[in-house]
């Protein structure tokens, strides 16, 4: 069966809705029949479920293109939206910032952020997590992984839900005044640390102006900084604040895999991966295909688009035996909850330190914690919960 039309109506944005089904779940019954489906959504284009297709589609930039996922063409929002040979070397300037040392550095940061914003729910004994911690926890965190002032962030916050649920919305005059608010702010930021540089090795705008100011690294400008800020500012918080949704009820909810992580802390990192696996926060991201290719017998044609299922893809029971139970300790190295590719998130150490810190203190601060009422889950390119009603008991 090629070429069946997928409605993706569980992509559709839907706000405060408990019963919102895991939008991956909507192929399963595609996976051995139709592994390359159309649908009229976003623009429309082919999805491949598939996890050797997915894998083998992100590593192929010259067919399929993420340049054109450009939403800003006098802003590009480097390194994401662009392909070799611009990609290579802005990544490459970026990549330092991200090691494990410097996630160890930035996790000393994070700590004190996550247990001033966990210790009034747990005192309480009760809250709503996911607007008390949440949605603060990954901009604070961004925030001062990017060394800018704290108190800034209520602001960053307000953007970032703007842009994602105004363009949901379809409201595109909203949407365009929250990108334009942030544009200014991330001019005015870069514009300020042109001005007092910090230590270029310390600091990533610093390193990325170092950069742009020498005479053979051209590729890296002023205005790519301003556009990098932008992405890292947006889609490098609020894809963490699904993720922690998605965590922090799993564990709400599956008590024994609680306790085991509470008797054995060593296995958060990895069961962290594993929930992420099984929930996957950001479901797909799409690609522009430059020239007549074929995928699993479906022809497809250039400029046409594919959307890169990864939600699917982490379901897929060649690659995850069992693949609709969640086993916390299973082997995760295949997963694609981060992507694949040479567009692969730049930032996953940054979102994977801020989940294992936020988890760790949860569970080390904690006896138990369940549901208090009912959730309300948020769909569309990401999938995560907006609303986690919590009884504690410490």
């Amino acid at each position: 069966m090629k070429g069946k039309v997928v409605n993706m109506k569980n992509y559709k944005m839907e706000l405060d809705n408990p019963n919102l089904e895991n939008p991956a779940l909507a192929f399963e019954e595609l996976r051995g029949k139709c592994p390359v489906s159309h649908t009229d959504g976003f623009g429309g284009g082919w999805n491949i479920i598939g996890h050797e297709d997915i894998v083998k589609t992100a590593l192929d930039p010259n067919t399929f293109s993420n340049a054109g996922a450009i939403r800003y063409p006098h802003l590009p929002r480097f390194p994401f939206e662009a392909d070799p040979p611009l990609h290579t070397p802005y990544r490459k300037v970026m990549q330092e910032f991200f090691t494990e040392k410097k996630m160890k550095a930035f996790a000393d940061k994070l700590r004190p952020i996550a247990i001033e914003l966990l210790e009034p729910v747990i005192n309480r004994g009760y809250g709503d997590i996911a607007k008390e911690v949440n949605y603060p926890l990954p901009v604070r965190g961004i925030m001062a992984f990017l060394n800018l002032p704290d108190q800034d962030w209520p602001r960053i916050m307000h953007w970032a839900e703007e842009l994602y649920y105004r363009a949901a919305e379809g409201n595109l005059v909203a949407r365009k005044a929250a990108a334009d608010e942030l544009e200014v702010y991330c001019r005015e930021v870069v514009a300020e640390r042109k001005e007092n540089m910090l230590n270029p090795q310390e600091d990533l705008l610093s390193k990325m102006l170092h950069n742009s100011s020498e005479s053979d690294s051209a590729t890296v400008t002023e205005n790519l900084v301003v556009g990098t800020l932008h992405l890292l500012l947006t889609a490098g918080h609020e894809s963490t604040t699904s993720s922690l949704g998605i965590i922090i009820n799993y564990l709400a909810t599956h008590p024994e895999d609680r306790k085991r992580l509470q008797e054995d802390p060593a296995l958060i990192p990895n069961a962290i991966e594993e929930i992420l696996r099984y929930e996957s926060p950001v479901q797909f991201h799409p690609r522009t295909v430059t020239k007549d290719t074929e995928i699993q017998g479906q022809e497809i044609k250039a400029g046409e688009k594919v959307f890169l299922q990864w939600g699917a893809g982490n379901r897929d029971e060649e690659v995850f035996p069992n693949a609709d139970q969640c086993i916390i300790d299973r082997n995760t190295k295949k997963s694609l909850v981060f992507g694949s590719g040479i567009h692969k998130c730049i930032g996953a150490p940054v979102a994977r330190t801020q989940l294992r810190v936020v988890i760790e203190e949860l569970l080390s601060r904690t006896d138990s914690f369940r549901l208090n009422g009912e959730i309300h889950r948020i769909g569309f390119t990401r999938y995560g919960v907006s609303s986690l009603p919590l009884l504690i008991e410490k």
